[in-house]
C-alpha cells in the first residue's frame, strides 16, 4: 500500500513530505512482511529496531528521528497512539487488511442453537458445533471440527493503548482458522488476529474448557492445550506440544515442537524443541530424548 501526504494527513493530520510503501504493520517485536510500519518512542529499544530489518517505516518522535537515517519516517508526539489510530483507519476505512467470504455451511453439519455471524464465516464438511457457540465474522473451520458448548470463537482481543486518560481499543482486523480434525471443549474463547494475521489452530489439536486463545497465536498440528490455559497475543505454540492444566504462556512467547509444559506453569521465555518445563517462572526439567 502506498502511503501518500494526503493519507497522513486525513487520518491523523500529521505531516510526510513523501509517498512510501508498506505491506504491513506491527510493533517492533514483529517480522511481518518486507516494508513493515512500526513505531519507537523510547530510545532503548533503538537497537532493537535497528535488528529487525522488516521495518521500512516508523512512527517517532523529532528527539529520536537522527536515529534512523534509512528509514521513512512519521514524526509524532505521541507514536504509539498515532501507530494504533492509523491501523484503526486503515482496517475501517481501507481494503489494507480486507478479508472476506460469504458464509458457507458444509453438507453433514450439526449446527444447534447459536449466533453465527452471516457473512464472512465458513464452516467445513462432518462438522459438530454445540449448543450455545458464537461465532464471529471473518471465521473458517474445517472439516470434521468438534466445538462443545458456549466456545467463543473470533471476539476482539485486548490490544488497549491510553492516551490521555482515554483508551484506544486497536480493530481486529484479521480472522480465525480453525483446520481439519480440531476438537474444542465448552466455555473456551478464542480471539480474531490484527495487522493482518489470523489466529490459528492447527490440524489435530484439543482444546480444554475455559481456555483462552489470543490474537494471532498460532497452535500448530496435534497439540493438547489443557483445561484452563491462557495464551496472551502472538505467542506460537509448534506441533507435538502439550500444555497442562492452567498454564499461561506470556506474549509473543514461542513453544517448541514435542515440549510439555507443567501444570499452573508461566512461560516467560521461548522453549526450544523437546523440553519438559514446569514452575513459575518455568524452567527447563530434562530433554526428551528420541521422541518419534
Amino acid at each position: 500500500m502506498l502511503i501518500t501526504p494526503t493519507l497522513i494527513k486525513k487520518s491523523l493530520g500529521l505531516t510526510i513530505k513523501k509517498s512510501f510503501k508498506i505491506d504491513s504493520l506491527g510493533p517492533i517485536t514483529f517480522k511481518d512482511g518486507n516494508h513493515m510500519l512500526s513505531y519507537i518512542e523510547n530510545e532503548k529499544f533503538i537497537h532493537e529496531l535497528h535488528s529487525n530489518l522488516h521495518v521500512k517505516a516508523i512512527f517517532t518522535t523529532s528527539k529520536l528521528r537522527h536515529n534512523f537515517k534509512n528509514l521513512k519516517l512519521i514524526i509524532s508526539k505521541n507514536p504509539k497512539c498515532d501507530f494504533y489510530k492509523f491501523h484503526n483507519y486503515l482496517a475501517m476505512n481501507t481494503d489494507f487488511y480486507k478479508q472476506q467470504w460469504k458464509t458457507k455451511i458444509e453438507k453433514n453439519t450439526t449446527i444447534k442453537t447459536n449466533y453465527i455471524s452471516k457473512s464472512d464465516v465458513y464452516v467445513g464438511k462432518n462438522t459438530n458445533i454445540e449448543t450455545g457457540v458464537v461465532i464471529f465474522p471473518r471465521v473458517q473451520i474445517g472439516n470434521n471440527v468438534k466445538i462443545s458448548s458456549n466456545v467463543i470463537i473470533g471476539e476482539d482481543g485486548a490490544e488497549l493503548i491510553k492516551n490521555n486518560n482515554k483508551i484506544i481499543n486497536a480493530y481486529h482486523d484479521a480472522g480465525v482458522i480453525i483446520e481439519d480434525d480440531v476438537v474444542m471443549h465448552s466455555l473456551s474463547s478464542i480471539k480474531k488476529g490484527l495487522f493482518g494475521k489470523n489466529t490459528i489452530i492447527s490440524k489435530g489439536t484439543v482444546i480444554g474448557s475455559f481456555v483462552n486463545i489470543g490474537h494471532r497465536v498460532t497452535i500448530g498440528s496435534h497439540c493438547f492445550i489443557g483445561p484452563g490455559c491462557i495464551l496472551t497475543g502472538s505467542c506460537k505454540i509448534n506441533s507435538n506440544s502439550n500444555l497442562g492444566v492452567n498454564s499461561v504462556i506470556l506474549n509473543g512467547i514461542k513453544i517448541g515442537k514435542n515440549c510439555k509444559i507443567g501444570a499452573g506453569s508461566v512461560v516467560t521465555k521461548d522453549i526450544s524443541d523437546n523440553q519438559i518445563v514446569a514452575g513459575v517462572p518455568a524452567r527447563p526439567i530434562v530433554q526428551i530424548k528420541n521422541h518419534s
